[in-house]
C-alpha cells in the first residue's frame, strides 16, 4: 500500500526493472524531480516488478505544493521549469516506445501520452490567393524577377514581383506600410502556425495609418451625420464590430 508523499512514476512500454539501463532511469528519474519542482525534497525510493514502476517519497512540507503542479500539469499549465520537464519525459517515453503516467493513492494524478501522441500533420506548398502587409525595406534585382521584403513587426516576408510594378513599389520604400495582393505558397507547422514561403506580388496599397480617434474627429466634424452628437463614439464602434450583446455582428 502506497504511503502518505508517495509518487510513483509509471513507464508502460518495453521497459522492466531488469532491462531499463541505469543511465535512462538516472535521465527519467531528474526531470520527474524537476517536474515536481522540489528538486531537494523528492527522494527515490526504488523500482517495483512489472512495468518499470519508479517510486519517490515527498518530504511532507512539500506535498501540497507538489499537489498543486501536478494538477496544473493535467490542465496543461504549470511553472515553466515543470512544463520542460513534463515535454523532455514526454519525449523520452515516445523514443522509448511507452506511455506515462504518475500515481498518488493509487489514482492517476498526471498522464503523458508518448508513443501514442498524435503529432499535427504538417502542411506545405499550398499555393492560394491572399495579402501580406508590412514596410517595404528592401528591393532589387537583375532580371525581370524582383525581390522584395517586406517587415511586419519581426516577422520579414521574402516576396517578389516584375519591374514595372517594382518601380511603382520603390517610391514607398522605408515608407508607410502597404498591403500586397498576389499568390502566395503556405506552410502549416506542427504547432498549426501558417507561414507564408513564396509570394508573387501582384498588386498593392497604401495602407491608412491614421489614428482611430484622428478619424473618429473628422467624422464628428462633418455635417449632417450622428457622430457629433454621440457621447461615446468608440463605444459605438465598438457596438457596430460585435453588437450591443458583444457577439460578433
Amino acid at each position: 500500500m502506497a504511503q502518505e508523499g508517495e509518487y510513483q512514476f509509471i513507464i508502460d512500454g518495453h521497459y522492466t526493472p531488469a532491462t531499463l539501463p541505469m543511465k535512462r532511469l538516472a535521465e527519467y528519474m531528474a526531470e520527474f524531480s524537476r517536474l515536481l519542482g522540489i528538486e531537494e525534497n523528492v527522494h527515490f525510493v526504488g523500482i517495483e516488478p512489472g512495468s518499470a514502476v519508479l517510486k519517490t517519497q515527498v518530504d511532507e512540507i512539500k506535498r501540497p505544493d507538489v499537489r498543486n503542479v501536478l494538477a496544473e500539469l493535467q490542465r496543461g499549465a504549470g511553472p515553466a521549469t515543470s512544463v520542460r520537464a513534463y515535454s523532455k519525459l514526454d519525449q523520452m517515453l515516445a523514443a522509448d516506445n511507452s506511455v506515462g503516467r504518475v500515481v498518488e493513492g493509487g489514482a492517476d494524478v498526471l498522464t503523458f501520452p508518448g508513443r501514442e501522441k498524435i503529432i499535427p500533420i504538417v502542411l506545405d506548398g499550398i499555393t492560394e490567393e491572399g495579402f501580406l502587409d508590412g514596410e517595404l525595406i528592401s528591393l532589387g534585382g537583375k532580371n525581370d524577377k524582383v525581390y522584395a521584403h517586406l517587415l511586419n513587426d519581426n516577422q520579414t516576408y521574402h516576396c517578389q514581383t516584375h519591374r514595372e510594378l517594382a518601380r511603382k513599389l520603390a517610391r514607398h520604400i522605408f515608407g508607410t506600410p502597404l498591403r500586397v495582393y498576389g499568390q502566395g505558397q503556405w506552410r502549416r507547422t506542427e504547432q498549426r502556425i501558417w507561414q507564408v514561403t513564396h509570394f508573387d506580388i501582384e498588386n498593392f496599397e497604401v495602407l491608412d495609418v491614421t489614428p482611430l480617434g484622428d478619424v473618429v474627429e473628422k467624422l464628428r466634424e462633418l455635417p449632417g451625420n450622428e457622430w457629433k452628437s454621440m457621447s461615446d463614439p468608440f463605444e459605438e464602434l465598438r457596438a457596430l464590430r460585435y453588437g450591443r450583446d458583444g457577439e460578433v455582428a
